[in-house]
């Protein structure tokens, strides 16, 4: 199935996926739409993406957007053997769903684990697919997570982007990121403005996440196509990741536990994260991911888990 279609893979996940007892909980899911070109919102979901699994939580990365300027292949620094990988084991409780030429539901099901959270890149907004995104994350009861940045340009196209969602889905809660800013105050400046425009559209909320500072060691892990905290565990950006990952935490994923993963819900230990596991230097393991053990409904069954057939 191509991937312009891959709205109806998934429909068809939910109307044909087998009723279990053991689908009492399903994955969080959170999708992060850019404000514009050159947002970051692939970098910025693949570094908290990275601290939450090397924290204990099963987390699926996956890519809706084709052929964007920065993939979460590129954010993840993986390379062109990933392009015919429905889905793959970046590392431990991590794994990458890139958008491929084909995804059948077979290979979804069988080649991923048990994932507890998982977040979905939209890009920047531009995509003709546009739509499509919309209808994937309604029928996955997704929560959305806004990246700004201080380009002149970005709080208008957020609030554009706010206006088609809130259009689709009749009122939107979003969470919001501030990329690239230069401190916390300007990141809080730019969250007012965005706020006390986003106000003229009836049934918006905004609710500030943090921000991720403007850092030579993001942009250099960025063009490096690698993950901050494997580049340099003591940049300034790494901290403001941290802080968003502890916030992500208390705001979308407490109480969602569904007991398979090592790491608790309170006891987020920074400095255990940066340091628990280092990946060797090909960064990725060059098999398919492997279903997670003990794991009986599978990746995307648990990941439409809160949708009813």
């Amino acid at each position: 199935m191509e991937v312009g279609d891959q709205a109806e893979t998934l429909r068809r996940l939910m109307r044909e996926r087998p009723k279990s007892d053991s689908d009492t909980r399903s994955a969080r899911v959170l999708a992060f739409a850019g404000s514009g070109p050159g947002a970051g919102t692939s970098s910025v979901l693949a570094n908290i993406a990275a601290i939450l699994a090397r924290s204990g939580w099963k987390v699926a990365a996956v890519e809706l957007e084709k052929n964007p300027r920065v993939s979460l292949i590129d954010a993840f620094g993986a390379g062109p053997f990933l392009s015919n990988e429905p889905v793959y084991e970046i590392e431990q409780d991590l794994w990458l769903v890139p958008a491929i030429e084909r995804a059948d539901e077979s290979s979804l099901t069988a080649k991923a684990g048990c994932a507890e959270v998982a977040f979905l890149d939209l890009g920047s907004g531009g995509s003709a697919q546009a739509e499509e995104h919309s209808k994937i994350c309604e029928a996955l009861k997704a929560e959305y997570v806004i990246v700004l940045t201080p380009r002149p340009t970005s709080v208008a196209e957020a609030c554009s982007r706010i206006g088609h969602l809130k259009a689709r889905l009749g009122r939107l809660q979003a969470g919001v990121i501030v990329n690239q800013a230069r401190d916390g105050a300007e990141a809080q400046k730019l969250f007012r403005s965005l706020k006390a425009n986003a106000e003229r559209i009836s049934g918006v909320e905004l609710e500030y996440l943090g921000h991720c500072g403007r850092d030579e060691k993001f942009s250099q892990a960025v063009r490096n196509r690698k993950i901050l905290l494997d580049l340099e565990s003591g940049a300034l950006s790494v901290r403001c990741f941290e802080l968003l990952a502890k916030r992500f935490l208390g705001r979308y994923l407490r109480g969602t536990r569904m007991g398979t993963g090592s790491g608790s819900e309170s006891g987020f230990d920074a400095e255990r994260i940066v340091t628990k596991r280092r990946l060797p230097p090909s960064r990725f393991r060059e098999e398919p991911a492997r279903s997670a053990p003990g794991n009986k409904t599978g990746f995307w069954r648990i990941l439409l888990g809160e949708v009813k057939a």
